[in-house]
C-alpha cells in the first residue's frame, strides 16, 4: 500500500467520504513544507519507518481540522481527528 493510500484509507475509516479525504490530501501533498516528500507519495508506505508514518499522519490531521472547519463544520466526523483531552492532574 502506497503512502497516498495508506492516508486515504485513514482518513476514509475515520468517516471522510472518498472525495473529500481525495481533496484534503491533495492540500497536504501542496504543502511546500512536504517538499522532502515530493516523488514519495506512490512509495511503500512500509517501507519507512512506523515513526515517520506516525508524524505524516499528525501533520495530515492538521489539514483535516481545517478542511472541516472551512468545508464542514458540522461534521460529525471531526472529533475522530481531534487531540485526545489531555487528563487533568491535582496538585495533592
Amino acid at each position: 500500500m502506497s503512502i497516498r493510500e495508506y492516508l486515504l484509507k485513514q482518513l476514509s475509516t475515520r468517516g471522510m467520504f472518498d472525495s473529500d479525504a481525495i481533496a484534503v490530501l491533495s492540500r497536504v501533498e501542496e504543502d511546500p513544507n512536504l517538499r522532502e516528500m515530493t516523488g514519495r507519495w506512490e512509495d511503500e508506505q512500509t517501507d519507512y519507518p512506523p515513526g515517520m508514518m506516525a508524524v505524516l499522519w499528525m501533520y495530515v490531521k492538521q489539514y483535516v481540522l481545517q478542511w472541516i472547519d472551512e468545508e464542514k463544520p458540522k461534521a460529525w466526523f471531526r472529533p475522530l481527528f481531534a487531540e485526545e483531552p489531555k487528563a487533568k492532574v491535582e496538585a495533592q
